[in-house]
Parts: C-alpha cells; sequence; structure tokens
C-alpha cells in the first residue's frame, strides 16, 4: 500500500484505518508508520484527528470563497452554448468584468467546456447516400484481384499559412461534435 503513495500525499481511509489497528495492539507510533509507509507525524496527526473524522474520511476544507455564484456560473455556460464561438474577454466584460480571467477560465473547466476548432462537416443529402450505397452494392462481391486493379488517389495539396485562419469555439466534451457551429 505505501508504495502507490507519494510523499506528503494524504492518507486514505484504509490507512487511518490500518494506523489506528496497529496502535491498539499495542505497536509504537514508530511501528505504526513503518507498517503503513507514512512519517511518524502522520500517524501522530491521524490519532490526534480520530474522534473527528467520521469512518477515516478528510474532513472538507473551507478553500478560497467563490467569486462566483451557482447563477452565474449557469448563465456563462448558457451563453457559450448559444454563442460558442465568442471571444472569452468579450464574455467576461459583458458578464462578469469584477472576474479574472483566470477564474473564469477555472469555472468552464469545472463544466467540461473547452475550446475546439471548427470543423467542416461535409453534407450528405439522400441523393449522394443512395449514389454511394448502390455503389457499395454493386461491388460488395468483388474479388481481391478485381481490387487490385483499381488505383485509389485521395491526395490534398496543403500549404503552410495558406487560407482562412482557424475558427475556435467554446463547448462541453460532450458537444464537441453537435451540428451547430459546424
Amino acid at each position: 500500500m505505501a508504495e502507490n503513495r507519494r510523499p506528503g500525499q494524504e492518507l486514505k481511509p484504509y490507512d487511518r484505518g490500518q494506523i489506528c489497528g496497529e496502535i491498539a495492539a499495542g505497536a509504537s507510533q514508530w511501528q505504526a508508520a513503518r507498517a503503513v509507509g507514512c512519517s511518524q507525524g502522520a500517524v501522530q496527526r491521524t490519532m490526534k484527528m480520530l474522534t473527528e473524522r467520521v469512518n477515516g474520511q478528510s474532513m472538507p476544507r473551507s478553500g478560497r470563497p467563490r467569486k462566483t455564484t451557482a447563477d452565474q456560473d449557469k448563465a456563462l455556460c448558457d451563453r457559450l452554448r448559444s454563442q460558442s464561438s465568442i471571444l472569452l474577454h468579450v464574455l467576461r466584460q459583458t458578464m462578469l468584468p469584477t472576474v479574472s480571467f483566470n477564474t473564469m477560465q477555472a469555472r468552464l473547466r469545472e463544466e467540461n467546456f473547452r475550446m475546439w476548432q471548427k470543423k467542416a462537416r461535409f453534407f450528405l443529402n439522400e441523393e449522394k447516400a443512395a449514389r454511394q450505397l448502390a455503389w457499395a452494392n454493386e461491388h460488395k462481391d468483388w474479388t481481391v484481384a478485381q481490387w487490385k486493379r483499381i488505383l485509389w488517389t485521395d491526395e490534398c495539396s496543403v500549404e503552410k499559412s495558406a487560407g482562412q485562419q482557424s475558427e475556435w469555439v467554446y463547448r462541453a466534451s460532450k458537444d464537441k461534435w453537435k451540428p451547430f457551429d459546424l
């Protein structure tokens, strides 16, 4: 168990229970620390906090107070769903001017929003689909010798820094391929 834990990493409830078991069995703090693979100070803190923890779980930490409310976070996400190509600094100026740019990015990460490059989706209508299906049905029983006579070319030319610049949109990961903004 100890080799899976990095130095300074928080103890898991199992490790805390193992410490309590070692101490209850009469082991010293040093022996308990060695058995679990942690420091003697971790054993001391575990025993000191024993009565305050429930099932060995860590106590909630206060952390820094949030700068945005749940309603503001929801409004931010709703706005990005409706205007996914809006620039983040414009969004900040219009919606949350008192919040830092980093805080806005953190809120978007919490909601699994990230930037995706806009993709061009080729349109497949009924007529094209019917033609492709007919072609596939005509050739489905071909032999390997017949397919070897076909020359497949799928070449394209690529020029660096030519053409339009890529456009980026904000999307939740689950909405990456939805048809809007493609």
